[in-house]
């Protein structure tokens, strides 16, 4: 029986699309989001507010949190397996390590997108159905949810990312990678970010939020693209 035949470099056509495809949805998600917000960023922590949105408001919203789904998230566990396949045989456990918090990482942004796209609807329907008292319910409830998972769950993916940023930022650029700095400097924005927004230092933490949520974005483009370009595997590829 003949074996089945591996396409070479299959891997690497897999993580391109998946870097660039999410990136745009990235950036689409942080549009759609500003958009069903009216530009205030913080309006969804606002219960009364975010469960008033209009029907469409809320559709954008819903559709946000899809695209931060297929955009920060679902690529990485592409990339990450991609990344560890090329770089582990030379720099071993720390590339074990850093996959692991990677693969952390997306559960737990799959997890916080995952509960606010679910909870939404029935909450926003209840809060304008509903008298004073289950409006006041709906609002606790959605408060809770959503500060669980963009201030719990989102928050806990700032180490996770740090340390897979930085670890696997430093090893492609050892490789000769230069798009390696852009990376290590993510991990580097995550890791203040988790520290900033710890210490209640909230300006901070929104203004270096903001540059990470563009930048990862701009890393995952040009990754991509350079793998679509690249033909082979020597020095400074991946």
């Amino acid at each position: 029986m003949s074996k089945p035949q591996v396409v070479p470099d299959a891997g690497r056509h897999y993580a391109a699309w998946a870097a660039v495809i999410g990136a745009l949805l990235a950036w689409a998600n942080i549009g759609l989001y500003v958009v069903a917000t009216g530009g205030d960023l913080t309006a969804m922590l606002k219960p009364a507010t975010a469960l008033a949105l209009s029907s469409s408001a809320q559709q954008l919203f819903l559709l946000s949190m899809l695209f931060d789904s297929f955009g920060f998230y679902l690529p990485f566990l592409i990339i990450g397996g991609y990344l560890w396949a090329r770089l582990r045989p030379r720099f071993g456990a720390p590339i074990d390590m850093a996959t692991l918090c990677v693969g952390c990482y997306v559960l737990l942004g799959l997890a916080g997108t995952s509960m606010q796209m679910a909870a939404l609807p029935p909450l926003a329907e209840a809060h304008a159905a509903g008298d004073l008292v289950q409006r006041a319910a709906s609002e606790t409830a959605w408060m809770g949810l959503v500060h669980a998972a963009q201030g719990g769950l989102w928050w806990m993916q700032g180490p996770l990312m740090a340390f897979w940023g930085i670890v696997v930022g430093h090893a492609l650029t050892t490789s000769g990678f230069r798009l390696g700095l852009i990376l290590t400097v993510c991990g580097v924005l995550y890791g203040v970010y988790f520290v900033t927004a710890f210490l209640g230092l909230s300006q901070i933490t929104e203004v270096v939020q903001l540059i990470m949520l563009f930048l990862l974005p701009l890393w995952m483009l040009l990754t991509g693209l350079r793998l679509f370009r690249q033909p082979n595997l020597e020095t400074g590829d991946i």
